[in-house]
């Protein structure tokens, strides 16, 4: 019979075991599953619950030997770059394990991240070597690398040399267009409710093409333009001047009650949590505004902004279609570039370059309100 498994030693007490078996990342995520060490000796491991064994844990087995995991090299993606934090918050919301050092990350081969990092101006190289990603957990115990939700962590890790304000204002550009925030985001479909039911956008393809054409030629156009605008204005007479032209840009009464609800909703989280006194605005004018009065990076806030509407018509899109959420996230993804394009366009924005020829998007903001049934408010 062979020995068994049943117990783990994270910090033996001298360190030395009889065996080692070196396993791959997805191999030391175990319960129960036959080994054979380095030298041939077969075992089984019958652990109470499923386990991430870490390199240098012991395994005791029934005949009193112990057995030292090791990490063994496998095919990995090596990032370094100049923007490693943002490029770390972008993997670990995609909940993919990551080795976080002092100059790199390093994550398990996958061709989607892969590209995701190279639009955003990371640099990758494949490498063969032992994986240790950061620990973190979703149910069951998996382990993921829950960057987002550790950024402290993340930033002692990775020894970023940028200084801390800086850091600071990226974590409150996120928390700001987080879907946690409290404006009501979650309610509003943005008249997509309208284009899924009359049967405009049924499919994967199609939504990317429907937010795409927001993005780069309607409404997230605008609205980012508006958010860069709403930044330099250095007066509030100038915000006011700025809203009533944003106003008079809404297509149909939804699209305009979604923008000044939204708007005031924001407003008054950002005077009872960071003390700002803004007059009513429009949601891109004072997301603007707000982050000029708390001197964020006028580039970070504004792909925030349209990162965060993109996101919330793709989730909507999820729950309407139906899509699958893997799907969602290939959407988000290919729309990157496009994101980043826009962004970088509005941060020399102009009043008069205030446009839209997204007429369909249009239309369906203003049919949507006669819709018999209806999970969204516009």
């Amino acid at each position: 019979m062979l020995p068994t498994a049943q117990a783990v030693l994270s910090d033996p007490p001298d360190g030395k075991a009889d065996y080692i078996c070196a396993l791959t990342y997805e191999e030391r995520f175990l319960r129960r599953r036959k080994l054979t060490t380095d030298c041939g000796t077969s075992f089984v491991v019958d652990l109470p619950k499923t386990t991430d064994l870490k390199q240098g844990d012991h395994l005791v087995l029934s005949n009193g030997k112990t057995v030292e995991i090791q990490a063994r090299s496998e095919p990995l993606i090596a990032i370094i770059g100049d923007n490693l934090l943002s490029l770390a918050w972008h993997i670990g919301n995609r909940h993919t394990p990551c080795q976080i050092e002092h100059d790199r990350l390093v994550i398990a081969g996958d061709h989607v991240i892969e590209h995701m990092i190279k639009l955003l101006g990371g640099q990758i190289s494949h490498v063969n070597e032992p994986f240790n990603p950061e620990g973190g957990h979703m149910e069951l115990g998996v382990p993921t690398a829950t960057i987002m939700a550790t950024a402290t962590t993340v930033l002692q890790a990775i020894h970023m040399t940028t200084p801390m304000n800086t850091s600071k204002d990226f974590l409150t550009a996120l928390q700001w267009l987080s879907p946690a925030f409290p404006v009501g985001s979650f309610a509003y479909s943005h008249g997509l409710e309208w284009a899924i039911s009359a049967g405009h956008v049924t499919q994967e393809a199609e939504l990317l093409e429907w937010v795409r054409d927001l993005v780069q030629f309607g409404s997230g156009r605008n609205d980012a333009f508006l958010v860069s605008l709403g930044y330099q204005a250095h007066d509030i007479q100038a915000l006011r001047d700025l809203n009533a032209q944003a106003l008079a840009l809404s297509a149909s009464r939804e699209r305009q009650a979604e923008t000044v609800f939204q708007g005031q909703a924001f407003v008054k989280t950002l005077k009872d949590v960071w003390g700002h006194d803004l007059p009513s605005l429009c949601y891109p004018v004072a997301v603007g505004a707000a982050a000029r009065l708390e001197a964020l990076p006028q580039v970070d806030i504004v792909a925030a902004y349209l990162h965060a509407f993109s996101a919330n018509l793709i989730s909507a899109a999820v729950r309407l279609v139906p899509l699958g959420q893997t799907q969602g996230q290939r959407v988000l993804l290919e729309l990157t570039a496009s994101l980043l394009s826009v962004s970088n366009a509005a941060l020399d924005a102009d009043a008069c370059a205030l446009s839209s020829t997204t007429f369909l998007s249009d239309v369906a903001s203003m049919r949507h309100e006669n819709l018999q049934t209806r999970v969204f408010r516009t």
